[in-house]
């Protein structure tokens, strides 16, 4: 059997390389990329040495682990212990990805492998492609349900002495206000606005199609809940539009800190649903996280 030092070091820089900027854009750290490529390099080196029976002290799981967190030091420095571990954890877990798509392509592109399989350079390529597409596919997916959950709050809206809970998702593009009041708008689903509303407000929005709420308002006997509505013009996609929307008592947020409540809001009525997997109900205007704005608009507007 012949082991070829150039062929080791240079498939192991080019793997090494790859794990370490795949971390790097799951961590969304900033790195350097002589860095990566010097620590990837001494990687390689560290492959190369496991011929020699002399050294399998290195090679036990501890030693394997603490030459990964040298490595991942090497290639972003020290910032915190948090980092560190969020780091190896996203190291391993790109390893673990992208060699299991490797085993994975040879099992499905061999036609025997009970005598073994032939692994070729491309074979190795094509694997490690796969592996990358599936891991860059993969950690998009977890990190952007992980800021969307970072951006979810429970909020509490009451009007009229009937209260309903939901989850709101912070969005923080929208910079939707009433254009004569000047107070944010929450855009909520009309189902769970439903909840909230007198028996006669809402028949008129089960009776009449969203985009018939403002033709035909006048047929709502609701006058109190009338007095309350404002129309709300906003630009969408096919061009301007209008949104139905009403002050509440209150809109309740319940955050890290403790609880925001604000007064000087609109909630908007959106006819269908936000989410398709119902994990918000609400949209939520960032100036209702702002106390001292929810106050000075209440004063105001009241």
């Amino acid at each position: 059997m012949y082991i070829y030092a150039d062929v080791v070091i240079a498939l192991n820089l080019i793997m090494n390389s790859l794990i370490l900027w795949l971390t790097a854009w799951a961590a969304g750290v900033r790195y350097r990329w002589w860095r990566v490529i010097l620590a990837a390099s001494v990687g390689g080196l560290y492959s190369l040495i496991g011929i020699y029976q002399e050294f399998y002290l290195l090679y036990t799981p501890l030693a394997k682990l603490l030459i990964s967190i040298l490595l991942i030091i090497f290639s972003f420095g020290w910032q915190s212990l948090r980092l560190l571990f969020l780091l190896v954890g996203l190291f391993y877990l790109v390893s673990f990805l992208l060699g299991g798509a490797v085993v994975g392509w040879l099992f499905f592109s061999q036609a025997t492998w009970l005598s073994g399989w032939q692994i070729a350079w491309y074979h190795l390529a094509l694997g490690s492609l796969v592996g990358t597409g599936m891991a860059v596919l993969l950690l998009r997916y977890v990190l952007q349900r992980r800021r969307q959950q970072r951006h979810l709050y429970s909020i509490e809206v009451e009007y009229g002495g009937r209260k309903v809970s939901l989850t709101a998702l912070l969005d923080t593009g929208n910079g939707l206000f009433s254009p004569l009041s000047r107070r944010p708008v929450i855009i909520m689903d009309c189902s769970k606005v439903m909840s909230l509303l007198s028996p006669e407000a809402a028949a008129f929005l089960r009776t009449y199609a969203p985009n018939e709420w403002l033709t035909e308002l006048t047929y709502c006997s609701d006058t109190g809940w009338l007095e309350r509505v404002e129309v709300i013009p906003y630009r969408a996609v096919s061009g301007m539009s209008m949104l139905l929307s009403f002050r509440p008592d209150s809109v309740t947020v319940r955050t890290g800190e403790g609880t925001t409540r604000a007064s000087g809001v609109l909630i908007g009525i959106y006819g269908g649903r936000l989410s398709a997997d119902d994990k918000y109900s609400a949209l939520l205007h960032p100036a209702v996280l702002d106390k001292g704005v929810n106050d000075r608009e209440a004063s105001i507007c009241a």
